[in-house]
């Protein structure tokens, strides 16, 4: 069955001042795919700073539909939900799926942070155990600039985690990246 995905955001957003207090909130279907892309592919930090620099830009959902030439529409696929600590840090991200009358978990991803607000862990889990099964793990280490200096990838085998991976970052006297081992 051949289909066309198209990807359709319905995006909730809330925007917050700096002292954590509601400044407004809006429901958008606009392309929004840069703020997003901008979200996910954050080296250290998975905050969003808007516009403006007293304000961080927060999503709760999104939701993508495709479209199914066979049955001539757009077709309802999944969601992905996010949730934030109190300093607007994203700890965790679950996709479900839609199978046409209720949501099932697919997987999620789980964050946490070091004293600096800096990514200091990731779990990527998916639906198996109960409910959770555990997939990957990926522990970040960062210097006293807060350059991440080195990521140690572990994966989930049976009931204990067994490295996998490990990444070094090198940085010149002005905090630039300048090498990447593996």
């Amino acid at each position: 069955m051949k289909k066309l995905v198209f990807v359709f955001l319905f995006l909730s957003q809330q925007l917050f001042g700096q002292s954590n207090q509601l400044v407004s909130s809006t429901n958008s279907t606009s392309g929004r795919a840069d703020i997003i892309q901008k979200i996910l592919s954050s080296q250290n930090r998975t905050q969003l700073s808007s516009n403006s620099s007293s304000s961080v830009v927060l999503l709760d959902s999104i939701y993508h539909w495709d479209f199914w030439f066979t049955l001539n529409q757009m077709v309802l696929a999944y969601k992905i939900e996010y949730t934030y600590d109190s300093n607007g840090n994203l700890i965790s991200q679950v996709r479900k799926n839609w199978n046409g009358t209720s949501w099932g978990y697919w997987n999620r991803y789980l964050f946490t942070y070091n004293q600096n607000n800096y990514l200091a862990t990731s779990v990527y889990q998916i639906v198996g155990g109960s409910p959770w099964y555990n997939s990957d793990s990926v522990t970040y280490f960062y210097d006293a600039n807060n350059n991440l200096i080195s990521e140690e990838r572990q994966v989930w085998n049976f009931n204990t985690w067994v490295n996998d991976e490990q990444y070094f970052y090198a940085y010149n006297s002005r905090s630039h990246l300048k090498n990447v081992l593996s």
